[in-house]
């Protein structure tokens, strides 16, 4: 056997795999080519006491007797019979590795060993599913290219460790490591394409490599390494290319221009065919390992190449001539998704509407960058842009980027739907700080005769918002206010979110009222997008009031409707108002904790507003909170921009004093202030000390409602409020069962929460206190009925 090659990440792997061995005798490892299937199983067979042998059929270049007799060569016996008799005792496991060029001789002999040895496990290693009966399929997927935690993923892992085993000599700087994460991200973690730019790496640092790195399969080749090993992406990628017949390759060749997952419809269109034969071919390609099977939460499949397939069915593409169609019509079916969504969204903007777009949010964009390259008219262009106005489309500072180009390309060209487009783009632009440009923009569509109501509803929107920007509320709530009645002339759901604007504006209790009738007509229409915004707008009204309670349960319920939200805004929003809350009522390392989140969350989705509004936010919060070091260090933290909000701060009187102490924030670019901001947040969280309301249980765990936190073993277990809230309240009443119905009134302050949303929290606090649903040694359920705290006070 070769010996045990580089494994970086696949500890899931071999625990899943020896898994299906144990009860399975055949199990098939399937994968691209050069997804480490055959290290995976040297890795395996590695941690074996067991006999194994082990069958490499890569060599091996003819099907039929050349098969059999490598077959029986590497089992050093005369046939199968022979080695089975000699194994009679044994358990044995026989690695079949390199299966797919030779797949029918494959196939047969592992029919044979399993028919000869009764015990005999097999594993085989194939680009293909071998088709034997009884066999189970593991498909091996790529290395994660991100990590959970922040720290390097798996990719990157195995890129650092093969460039050493190589003798690279490079220094872990933070340039070096940020272009690793590029270079493994580029390379879809395929772990053959990373070692062999791993094996660059002792020639040139990963930063240098990172910034001439074009198409990957001409660089991407190992001529030190055996012949018999694989040395190229290239040929790997082309021996399963050529595997296939000429339909299967040219229909594989037509996806070439999508860069992100895609359904079969999408597929279908750009390759003209329908649907079942459309199904066929990727079936087959989903079979050999060429296209990759998405299966989302929401029960519908999407597909997508691996990098390097998709650059080598490209190439074919130009090669045959084939591009310029291909792209055109990928234009003309992503323009028609767009107004799909478009003439959804006008009669019903709900979160479905939201999801849809979010999953064509790559398509819309890629094919808009594409119409500024080919197209001569706006005309496509300005129906792609017009789902950008939903915050789930696409990064703002793309969306907001490619906008400017559309502008500059076609701004005056008259075509249908350009004071639409107009519109939508004022909004980017708004969304990145452009305010001139939002104005301008704004302003044109308001203007255009030939606007609809949906265009001159944005354009209104746009324009109330920048004069709230600049406190000019009289202004504002006109243009809200013409904003409504163009909702009410569409007929469509943004009636309820312009109107809780509007309202919001105004700190008024007065609001309350009919801010509550609207939550209720946006609950009862499943509008969880006009919903959110309800509360967000109550939770404003009644912090700049002080009614805490109030404000905390718009915020729990608001974070209970972004749950179920596909929207990074909806997410975003509701943590950046749970900040706003802590800060009013907890001590600053818990609102520090609060304001790293809804930081993150903004970081995470690329927006540049929304991060100057959240550090300027925090800094007025720290200053209410008596850290006036803090709140100076995050106002100048600031970036670039006014970072005005919508509604009025609640910490306006704050503000005042830490920018008449601070003065202006210098000009600080948007990754310096994110850096800055984190560092600050970060090192607000002060270690955990025993507040005089502190309760422990057995065997080490403590609740402390003074500074909101639980802890296990001395060390602070971060939990979202709401989960604190339930756990708190389940062991304020330790040794008695409460039900479902009061845990909602007393954590919630309402019974508008699904059961699932309790179980969720519960299933959380459990998490959090080192239980778990089975154990129930800190809460235990009480079927149909509620939960119990058990766990045991510990007295002084």
């Amino acid at each position: 056997m070769a010996p045990v090659g580089t494994i970086v990440g696949r500890d899931h792997d071999l625990d899943a795999i020896n898994a299906h061995l144990a009860s399975a005798r055949l199990v098939s490892v399937v994968g691209p080519g050069g997804v480490g299937k055959t290290t995976v199983a040297e890795q395996l067979c590695d941690g074996l006491s067991g006999p194994t042998d082990w069958i490499d059929l890569a060599a091996v270049r003819h099907a039929g007797d050349e098969v059999y007799r490598a077959v029986l060569r590497m089992l050093d016996a005369p046939s199968i019979e022979a080695w089975a008799l000699v194994h009679a005792d044994d358990h044995p496991l026989v690695v079949v590795d390199n299966c797919e060029h030779v797949l029918d001789a494959a196939r047969e002999t592992v029919s044979d060993l399993l028919a000869t040895h009764p015990t005999v496990r097999v594993l085989a290693t194939s680009r293909a599913e071998l088709g034997v009966p009884g066999e189970i399929r593991y498909r091996l997927a790529p290395l994660p290219t991100s990590s959970p935690d922040d720290g390097p993923s798996a990719a990157a892992r195995l890129f650092v460790q093969a460039s050493r085993e190589r003798g690279a000599g490079w220094p872990e700087v933070p340039a070096n490591l940020i272009a690793i994460e590029d270079i493994v991200d580029r390379l879809d973690g395929l772990p053959l394409a990373i070692e062999l730019a791993a094996a660059r790496s002792s020639a040139i640092a990963p930063a240098e490599f990172a910034a001439m790195l074009g198409p990957t399969l001409d660089v991407l080749h190992d001529d030190l390494q055996p012949v018999d090993h694989q040395r190229s992406l290239r040929k790997v990628i082309a021996d399963s290319f050529e595997r296939i017949d000429h339909a299967a390759q040219h229909f594989l060749a037509t996806l070439a221009p999508l860069t992100a997952p895609f359904d079969l419809e999408l597929a279908a269109t750009i390759a003209e065919t329908d649907r079942i034969l459309a199904l066929e071919q990727i079936d087959l390609l989903v079979r050999e390992s060429l296209v990759v099977a998405l299966h989302d939460d929401d029960g519908g499949t999407r597909f997508r190449l691996l990098e390097p397939v998709r650059e080598f069915a490209l190439e074919y593409l130009n090669e045959a001539g084939l591009t310029t169609a291909v792209i055109d019509r990928y234009i003309g079916a992503t323009a028609a998704i767009a107004d799909g969504i478009v003439a959804r969204a006008a009669a019903d903007n709900n979160l479905n509407v939201a999801s849809t777009v979010l999953r064509h949010a790559t398509h819309l964009v890629s094919a808009l960058e594409l119409t500024l390259e080919t197209d001569d008219t706006p005309d496509r262009a300005y129906r792609l842009v017009l789902p950008l106005f939903a915050p789930s489309s696409a990064p703002r500072p793309v969306a907001a980027a490619l906008g400017s180009r559309v502008v500059e390309r076609w701004g005056g060209a008259e075509a249908p739907l350009r004071a639409e487009a107009l519109a939508v783009i004022a909004l980017c632009a708004l969304n990145v700080d452009q305010r001139d440009l939002a104005r301008t923009l704004a302003t044109s569509a308001y203007g255009d005769p030939n606007a609809t109501p949906l265009g001159r509803l944005l354009a209104a929107r746009t324009l109330g918002a920048l004069a709230a920007f600049t406190d000019d509320y009289a202004t504002a709530g006109q243009r809200y206010a013409e904003a409504i009645a163009e909702s009410v002339a569409i007929g469509g759901p943004f009636e309820i979110e312009i109107r809780a604007t509007l309202l919001g504006l105004d700190v008024s209790l007065d609001a309350v009222a009919e801010l509550n009738v609207l939550a209720e007509r946006a609950a009862a229409g499943g509008d969880d997008i006009s919903l959110g915004w309800v509360l967000a707008a109550l939770s404003h009204i009644y912090l700049f009031n002080d009614r805490i309670d109030d404000a905390a349960r718009s915020v729990e319920r608001n974070e209970l409707v972004s749950e179920r939200s596909p929207l990074p805004w909806s997410r975003s929003a509701a943590a950046r108002a749970r900040a706003i809350l802590e800060s009013h009522r907890a001590p600053w390392p818990v609102a520090a904790s609060a304001w790293r989140r809804s930081l993150d969350l903004l970081v995470g989705w690329g927006d540049i507003e929304g991060v100057a509004v959240t550090i300027r936010t925090a800094a007025a919060a720290a200053e209410r909170g008596g850290e006036h070091g803090a709140a100076d260090q995050l106002w100048l933290a600031r970036p670039i921009g006014r970072a005005n909000t919508l509604f009025p701060l609640p910490f306006m009187e704050d503000e005042r004093a830490v920018a008449a102490r601070c003065g202006p924030p210098p000009a600080v670019g948007i990754a310096e202030a994110v850096e800055r901001a984190r560092a600050v947040l970060g090192d607000s969280a002060a270690p955990s000390v025993e507040s005089e309301n502190t309760s422990r249980f057995a065997p080490d765990l403590e609740i402390d409602m003074s500074r909101r936190q639980l802890r296990r073993a001395g060390a602070v277990e971060h939990v979202e409020p709401q989960v604190f809230d339930v756990l708190a309240y389940l062991a304020a009443n330790a040794g008695r069962m409460v039900s479902r119905e009061e845990l909602m009134d007393e954590v919630w302050g309402t019974r508008f929460v699904t059961a699932a949303a309790v179980s969720s929290r519960i299933r959380s606090a459990r998490a959090a206190a080192g239980d778990d649903g089975k154990r129930q040694a800190v809460i235990r359920t009480v079927h149909g009925r509620g939960f119990e705290f058990v766990a045991e006070p510990v007295r002084d």
